[in-house]
């Protein structure tokens, strides 16, 4: 009786109400944690955590139950049947993914194969041998940085037992500094340079540094063939004796000097000390320090780095404390000791796993943007070989672009510093596809819900349309003041800005109505092109200057016909204050021009982003964080730009009896084609440049319409193969 109470209260609508909550909660929860934490947290505390398995076995029975309860499978009800069975599917598809996916990374050399990945997923191992006997264990682990973990292992070797446990969990661990008056010994944390760019130098007593023309000792009593700076304690107080003459800096009150050969010379914090171009400066002293092992507080959830783990490693009745070190998607390093007459090694990290066939790297190829020279794309040329299904295939792998066999998936994820080698990202998941149906089968429901005339849906819908009618004049009303307000003259601007807004939004339209090949040899209106472009640099269809609205087709006409004047126009959107930060905008500026990308703009030279570019470029894309995100998107924009100015993005020359019927930019055209055929190019396109600029200074466009005919012509001409019909272009 019981039983079946409990059953009906999991079968409740009360209860999927109270699971769905829950479940809803966890998994925002969760991505907050992801958040602060990162990925392996929360996996740790949620997503792998084995609470939140049974929350949704719990939901899964619930589900299941309402179908049966409720007689689901009819017609009349089937919109909501298929909202409970996707639902099943997703998490039956997710359970697939959780217990028998895997997902890892393959580096590869050009000119190497290689048939071995290393995983995604961390393994605390330990193997123990005792001469010739060997015994091993090997379990999957998710570690969390926010809470208590418990790990540990057992097995038995030449009739010993060995036991495994963990005792302190350090994540992102360093090398801290602590306070301890009772063990602690004196330290000094300086910054020194020796010619170069400064560096942090923990001096502890007993220590010395050679710094280029002296050398720094505390305490060391060693000897030295070169003039010694000689730290020492007296009273509690730093000294230093020194034979040479230091130059200072004292930084609080910015006075200077230089201090002559002195055997009691005191050492203070905040002061820079000189000898030829060697400096030294004293950050902090700690009379009773300690060394000891920290998380990083610092550390970025996105960018895991190295962990130590302390074991507690017991062989019958010796027992010892072990640290090891592991890193997330790095190869576990064995830590080996011998306890009790048995050789114990423990590693934490990924591990090789072994694919059944081989990936041939022939060659990496890098493209990159002509104006700043950031990566734009990146591809790998392999050769797949599968000698059990005699399978030998040639295959490019780039962005959005997936090698597919048996089951894995290869991603371009990253490449390495010299352009010699590729690291693959490898997805071996059976759940995606219970997953994707079930997610068809959800829109399917919600589809069907919707646009049913016989649910609650359509009535309400017929109720908010009646309540919203009365709002459309008030906000017509609205609309119209707003719209009536009067810009300032185009005579109070500046020339530079007279000129943007003298492009002709006629003619711009026109000009917008010539056909372009696009990456993929697609035809296109340049009207199409314009208006991704803006909405990609700026965010938006239109750009308003001076409080006149300028359209998609008048801002690419005036990018490539007046580059000069737009490169200093604030068009390109960054909105992130670190961005700003690099390329020095005021903190929480919304645009910025193209001109602030560089150093030198008028020769394009010291792209600020590039070094965070190829940084962020590297990375797989889970490990990229908000700013790398941020760089990469605006740099997409800058490079998006330069190739509107210099006209390499608008493919609009047909090439003559091309069997391909591939279209060229005009400076691709200029270079690449026969003389005859250039200069024919030539004169149409010199013709209508010239016209638009006259038309600039006269406000005369006829001339320019004409000019732009002939470009059609030129166009429909010796592109008529691919040139799309008038009906397509309007």
């Amino acid at each position: 009786m019981y039983i079946k109470k409990f059953v009906l209260f999991l079968g409740s609508m009360k209860s999927m109400a109270i699971l769905i909550s829950i479940f809803a909660f966890s998994i925002g929860y969760a991505t907050f944690i992801e958040n602060d934490y990162g990925t392996i947290t929360a996996k740790a505390d949620v997503y792998n955590a084995r609470w939140f398995e049974v929350l949704l076995a719990l939901l899964t029975f619930n589900l299941t139950y309402n179908i049966y309860k409720y007689k689901m499978f009819t017609l009349k009800k089937a919109p909501i049947f298929i909202f409970h069975i996707a639902f099943i599917i997703i998490i039956f598809g997710a359970g697939i993914t959780r217990y028998i996916g895997f997902e890892g990374s393959m580096h590869i050399r050009e000119g190497e194969s290689s048939s071995t990945m290393t995983s995604a997923d961390s393994f605390f191992m330990v193997n123990a041998s005792v001469k010739d006997k060997k015994e091993s264990t090997s379990q999957l682990v998710y570690l969390s940085k926010r809470t208590s973990n418990y790990l540990s292992s057992s097995l038995e070797i030449d009739g010993k037992d060995v036991d495994v446990t963990l005792v302190e969990y350090i994540p992102d661990a360093i090398e801290g500094t602590l306070n301890d008056e009772k063990n602690g010994k004196p330290l000094l944390n300086m910054m020194v340079t020796d010619g170069g760019q400064g560096k942090a130098l923990v001096l502890k007593e007993g220590m010395f540094k050679d710094n280029g023309e002296y050398i720094l000792d505390f305490n060391s009593k060693a000897k030295f063939d070169k003039p010694v700076i000689a730290i020492y304690i007296k009273d509690g107080k730093l000294f230093m004796k020194h034979t040479q003459t230091l130059s200072y800096l004292k930084m609080d009150d910015r006075s200077k000097g230089e201090y002559a050969s002195n055997d009691a010379q005191p050492l203070t914090t905040r002061t820079l000390f000189t000898v030829g171009k060697s400096s030294f400066v004293l950050r902090k002293f700690m009379p009773h320090a300690i060394t000891k092992l920290i998380s990083n507080p610092n550390a970025s959830a996105k960018a895991p780095q190295t962990d130590a783990l302390r074991f507690q490693v017991s062989v019958e009745d010796v027992t010892k404390i072990v640290t090891i070190y592991g890193r997330v998607g790095s190869l576990g390093k064995p830590s080996h000791n011998i306890i009790n007459g048995v050789n114990i090694a423990l590693s934490y990290g990924s591990k090789t796993v072994t694919i059944p066939f081989e990936i041939y790297l022939k060659d990496f190829q890098l493209d990159r943007y002509p104006g700043s020279m950031s990566p734009a794309s990146y591809a790998s040329e392999v050769v797949l070989k599968d000698k059990e299904e005699g399978v030998e295939m040639p295959y490019r792998i780039f962005m959005n672009n997936i090698l597919e066999h048996r089951g894995y998936r290869f991603f371009q994820a990253s490449y390495d510093q010299d352009e010699k080698g590729t690291v693959l990202s490898v997805n071996n998941d059976p759940g995606t596809l219970p997953s994707y149906i079930g997610y068809a089968l959800l829109a399917l429901g919600m589809f069907w819900s919707i646009f049913s005339r016989k649910n609650r849906f359509a009535s309400l819908a017929k109720k908010a349309k009646k309540a919203s009618d009365g709002k459309v004049v008030a906000f017509l009303l609205s609309l119209g003041l707003l719209l009536s307000v009067t810009p300032i003259q185009a005579e109070e601007l500046n020339p530079a800005l007279k000129t943007v807004l003298a492009f002709d939004k006629e003619h711009a339209n026109k000009f917008g109505k010539l056909i372009i090949q696009d990456k993929g040899g697609r035809m296109k209106p340049i009207n199409t092109l314009a208006t991704e472009v803006l909405a990609k640099i700026h965010n938006s269809d239109s750009l308003t200057i001076a409080g006149y609205k300028v359209d998609a087709n008048q801002v690419i006409l005036g990018m490539m016909v007046r580059p000069d004047i737009y490169k200093d126009i604030k068009i390109i959107r960054v909105k992130d204050k670190k961005v700003d930060a690099i390329i020095g905008l005021k903190i929480g500026s919304e645009y910025a021009s193209f001109s602030q990308f560089f150093q030198d703009p008028l020769n394009m030279r010291g792209y600020k982003l590039r070094e965070a570019v190829e940084n962020a470029v590297r990375k797989e894309p889970k490990y990229r964080d908000k700013l790398d995100k941020a760089v990469l998107k605006v740099d997409e924009k800058v490079n998006i730009s330069y190739m509107v100015y210099t006209g390499s993005l608008l493919k609009m020359w047909p090439k003559k009896n091309d069997v391909a019927n591939k279209w060229l930019a005009t400076i691709e055209s200029l270079q690449t084609l026969t003389k005859k055929d250039a200069d024919e190019l030539q004169i149409v396109a010199s013709s209508y440049f010239m016209a638009v600029d006259n038309a600039l200074s006269s406000g005369k466009w006829t001339k320019a319409n004409q000019a732009l005919e002939k470009i059609a012509e030129y166009q429909k001409k010796y592109g008529e193969e691919v040139y799309p019909s008038a009906r397509r272009i309007n």
